[in-house]
């Protein structure tokens, strides 16, 4: 699904693990019960989705858009998330353990019960890093 436009779609229950999204739109997505495990999302932008127990474990999504959501359980341990925007939004019990944070933007975003063990910051780079 390269390139791939969706706006309000319900991607919950889904096993979308090593899926290919380079450069995809999906706005205001809903995701609940997901496995995006490996799955190759650079460039994407998933503004105003709802994330509730999902994994991107080993994901990539370096340079994308998750400006806007709500998530909730939602774990990225080891996922490359350099350039991430995170920008105003809700983030509780994320785990983002092991995962490349460098140069992600955190501003004006709420950060509540996440874990951060082992990820790569980089306070240089990366805006409002904890």
């Amino acid at each position: 699904m390269v390139d791939a436009r969706l706006n309000r779609a319900d991607l919950s229950n889904t096993d979308l693990t090593k899926s290919k999204f380079d450069g995809s739109t999906l706005t205001n997505v809903t995701m609940t019960d997901a496995l995006c495990h490996e799955t190759h999302m650079p460039r994407v932008t998933l503004t105003g989705s709802h994330l509730i127990r999902v994994s991107f474990v080993k994901a990539v999504l370096q340079s994308s858009q998750l400006d806007r959501i709500t998530a909730s359980n939602v774990d990225f341990s080891d996922a490359r998330l350099a350039g991430m925007n995170f920008a105003d939004s809700e983030l509780t019990a994320v785990k983002f353990a092991g995962a490349d944070l460098r140069a992600a933007n955190f501003t004006n975003t709420t950060l509540s019960d996440v874990d951060f063990t082992g990820a790569v910051l980089s306070s240089k780079y990366c805006i409002f890093c904890p």
